[in-house]
């Protein structure tokens, strides 16, 4: 697994690079109200609900019944929170193996990487709140400096993506018969940038393909298309490593509740 953690890695900016190029100006425009409105409802509908669930599960729970009901209620929160999550990967992956186009599928692709940049900024804010609530000593940061953090994250990830998205545009002319090469580097390279820089691979990955895809779509067009001839043994090793990260003594504690 340790191996396998670079061929993450590479899977990661991959799939973001796919996810970015999928969503177009026009469409996010011809369609903002109804993204909005499943944002809108599905984002408090599941965060409330997995709170509410968790809250009064609180006695079967042992990480929850052991803290005191402020923690507890926190920790709910938290969970709630990563429940709304969705993974843009699973969605593309999904999306791939079983040819399906449209307007449904653009949508469900949309409002995931929308709601993703959304909760990004949210679980910032609950984590610059649980450190004084959690009393972890080790963790004596100001909300001042967790703000910086959050900014760095959103925002410099994003700039990165920028910056990525304009030197693959110059090179992508340039590699010839040689794309599925480039394309292994350039998801080796947004990996290693990210976790050198700090950065969020997924948001320097989407903002970049988004870049690609929406500004220069007559010249990196080939650099889609050649994704294919590829993407199967990266979806094959990314969801190899996600189940083997899969705690099983975790699952038989909780599995009733997770049921």
């Amino acid at each position: 697994l340790q191996y396998l953690e670079l061929v993450e890695g590479l899977a990661i900016g991959l799939i973001a690079l796919i996810a970015g190029a999928e969503i177009k100006i026009g469409f996010i425009r011809k369609n903002s109200r109804a993204i909005t409105q499943i944002l809108g409802i599905g984002i408090p509908i599941i965060l409330g609900g997995v709170f509410g669930l968790l809250a009064l599960s609180r006695p079967l729970v042992p990480f929850l019944a052991e803290a005191p009901i402020e923690q507890a209620l926190f920790l709910c929160l938290v969970v709630g929170t990563l429940a709304v999550a969705n993974s843009p990967a699973t969605v593309i992956a999904m999306f791939n193996e079983t040819g399906a186009t449209g307007r449904l599928p653009s949508i469900s692709l949309s409002t995931t990487v929308c709601k993703d940049l959304i909760l990004v900024i949210l679980f910032t804010i609950l984590v610059s709140v649980g450190i004084g609530l959690m009393g972890d000593p080790a963790q004596d940061r100001s909300n001042g400096e967790l703000i910086g953090e959050m900014a760095w994250h959103l925002l410099g990830s994003m700039g990165m993506g920028v910056v990525v998205a304009m030197v693959m545009r110059l090179m992508i002319t340039r590699v010839g018969d040689h794309m599925v090469v480039f394309l292994l580097a350039a998801g080796f390279g947004i990996a290693i940038i990210s976790e050198t820089m700090h950065l969020a691979p997924l948001l320097v990955g989407l903002t970049a393909g988004f870049m690609m895809s929406n500004m220069w779509p007559d010249r990196t067009s080939s650099f889609f298309e050649s994704m294919e001839d590829v993407l199967l043994p990266v979806y094959c090793v990314f969801f190899a490593v996600t189940g083997a990260m899969i705690s099983l003594e975790a699952l038989m504690d909780l599995w009733p509740l997770a049921l």
